[in-house]
This record gives C-alpha cells, sequence and structure tokens, in this order.
C-alpha cells in the first residue's frame, strides 16, 4: 500500500499544461487527512480516559460521555 506522500508526489508527476497547482492540492488533501486522523484519535482517547477514570459500569454511563463529549 502507497503512503499518502508518495501518493501526492504521483500526482505532481501526472502534471500536465494547467501547472503545478495540483501539488499543493494534493498535500492540502493530505493535511486534511491527517488533522482528521488526529482529531478522531484525540476523541477515542478522550472517551477511554473518561471512561476509565470513572470507573463505568454500563454501557449507559458510557453512551452518555460519548455523547458529551
Amino acid at each position: 500500500m502507497k503512503k499518502q506522500f508518495d501518493i501526492a508526489k504521483d500526482e505532481y508527476e501526472r502534471e500536465d499544461d494547467s501547472g503545478r497547482h495540483r501539488l499543493i492540492y494534493a498535500y492540502f488533501g493530505v493535511a486534511i487527512y491527517f488533522g482528521q486522523c488526529l482529531e478522531e484519535t484525540l476523541s477515542i482517547m478522550l472517551w477511554t480516559s473518561k471512561i476509565f477514570n470513572k470507573k463505568i459500569k454500563t454501557n449507559k454511563e458510557i453512551n452518555n460521555i460519548i455523547d458529551e463529549v
């Protein structure tokens, strides 16, 4: 599987007559993707931290924490 950087580089190498703007869009897309991955990871870490710190026992309590965040 190709890494995101390699995909962005391939997009640049397939440049046509319209210029290099495609590279900027490719890197912007990669940056947004990694930002969203980071956001999701931090959200899950926050849920996990709250669940373990409060010693939650039921699914209802877990759902309340997830809805709260």
